[in-house]
């Protein structure tokens, strides 16, 4: 069987106190910060935010991470740089938003909540490039291993804290994203797969298995046929 996306992504619009999670990603740029979420955390960690942004070790420079302990309900913040604004761009928050959720897998959480309110994509592109970042992210290979330690951990759950009004085009982007993350997930899982195992007809199998769950007429040739 292939690995199957078990991320399971819903949106809300929670007040920062209302969310209950193993941590807040919380993405900020080196040259302007605004959102609730951002001015909320700063003020509920007492400036905090702003004084670790403004501190050597953490200036928000693209894919860089910084944690800290915030609350009994939010356990951690993650703090991901994005960069100048002024030079921001699709390609940038993939590789931001990507190394967070591997950095957040290396912390063994289950779940996140992610703020979005001060990104400025349009919401179907944002929710398109979200899905495909969150569930390819999170990629994992277990097939083959039989010890738990030695599987690849992966988060179970995240939740993005949405407040605009176009909630049904962020959606109908997160559903595309999911797609497009399956057939990339079904070309990495054959890649992976042992030649040993990977022969014609389990190619042949596999193509047949994907005609049939999306009603694709699908006829296969075998030596006899192909001779």
């Amino acid at each position: 069987p292939y690995s199957s996306i078990c991320m399971e992504v819903s949106v809300k619009s929670l007040r920062i106190e209302d969310i209950k999670d193993e941590a807040l990603i919380l993405p900020v740029f080196s040259d302007s910060n605004s959102g609730k979420c951002f001015s909320h955390a700063n003020d509920k960690s007492e400036n905090l935010v702003n004084k670790i942004i403004k501190a050597e070790d953490f200036k928000a420079e693209l894919s860089k991470l910084y944690h800290f302990f915030f609350t009994d309900k939010i356990k951690k913040v993650i703090l991901v740089g994005l960069g100048k604004e002024s030079e921001f761009n699709h390609e940038k928050f993939r590789k931001a938003l990507g190394n967070a959720v591997r950095y957040a897998k290396s912390l063994k959480l289950k779940s996140f909540s992610l703020a979005l309110d001060n990104l400025s994509f349009k919401d179907e592109e944002l929710g398109e490039l979200l899905s495909e970042v969150l569930h390819l992210s999170n990629y994992k290979f277990n097939e083959f291993k039989t010890n738990e330690k030695d599987k690849n951990h992966a988060v179970q759950s995240v939740t993005l804290l949405y407040y605009g009004k176009n909630i049904n085009s962020l959606n109908k982007g997160l559903e595309n994203g999911k797609i497009i993350s399956e057939s990339v997930i079904i070309a990495r899982d054959l890649v992976n797969t042992p030649a040993s195992i990977k022969i014609p007809t389990y190619i042949a199998s596999k193509a047949r298995d994907m005609c049939k769950k999306i009603n694709i007429n699908c006829k296969i040739f075998y030596k006899k046929e192909i001779k």
